[in-house]
């Protein structure tokens, strides 16, 4: 899991390997990059997060200039000076949300969503945490409670449409849609429909991961083409008319 901020890339639950191969895990630690060279983490660039109890790290994101780390049991808003890192403050803390799902923290605009425990939400720019499944909050909270699987909730963005796609926990039947168009306030995003033809992707991310063991956000997809009677739901690109 990782995001970048100001020239920096972070990662989280780091393992650390000693000369003969013993390994130490630090679920509550952050390593990021040099400036400006992601691929370029020293051993020495880490941040620890233990005095803030929130739990194992499962994911991050940027939000304007600053960092979310998402725990288990806590969110918090970090600022990582770009120059020192070191430097770094708690800006502000959610400790009565958490979330266990790392393919649901998606950033769309100047926000996050993510799914946490009881609901689905959308974090503004001012660290406001809106919830936004009001609609099928009960169902969201009876599958979610049952979710074991860490891939099994995953939320993308069809930035052409302004679409929310979710699947949520262990259903395995629909997928919502969500509207982002023409948005206001984040409480005016409403469900549009449930859309079975969505499922083959999904699980073709969940798979994924299961494979890799790995986030897809170093390879994120933003829109996807499925064919159903050989008709795309949707597309990076409109239809030429024109033959080839």
């Amino acid at each position: 899991v990782s995001a970048t901020v100001n020239g920096r890339t972070f990662g989280g639950n780091v393992n650390l390997f000693d000369r003969i191969g013993t390994n130490n895990a630090y679920d509550d630690m952050l390593i990021y990059s040099e400036l400006q060279q992601p691929d370029v983490m020293p051993i020495s660039n880490y941040i620890r997060l233990n005095d803030l109890q929130g739990g194992s790290i499962v994911g991050k994101a940027g939000l304007m200039s600053d960092l979310v780390v998402f725990a288990e049991r806590g969110i918090f808003r970090l600022n990582v000076p770009s120059a020192d890192p070191t430097g770094w403050s708690l800006v502000e803390s959610e400790p009565n949300l958490g979330c266990t799902q790392p393919y649901s923290i998606k950033q769309w605009k100047n926000g996050v969503f993510f799914a946490g425990t009881d609901n689905i939400y959308y974090i503004s720019p001012n660290f406001e945490f809106v919830a936004i499944s009001e609609n099928w909050r009960d169902q969201y909270q009876s599958v979610i409670t049952n979710t074991t699987d860490t891939n099994q909730t995953v939320i993308e963005i069809d930035n052409n449409n302004e679409r929310l796609l979710v699947k949520y926990g262990s259903e395995d039947e629909a997928i919502n849609i969500m509207d982002l168009n023409n948005v206001i306030e984040v409480k005016e995003i409403k469900q549009l429909i449930t859309d079975k033809n969505l499922l083959q992707f999904f699980n073709q991310i969940i798979l994924l991961a299961n494979r890799q063991n790995s986030i897809i956000d170093n390879t994120p997809i933003h829109s996807m083409a499925i064919e159903v009677h050989s008709e795309p739901i949707l597309s990076d690109h409109e239809s030429d008319d024109d033959d080839e």
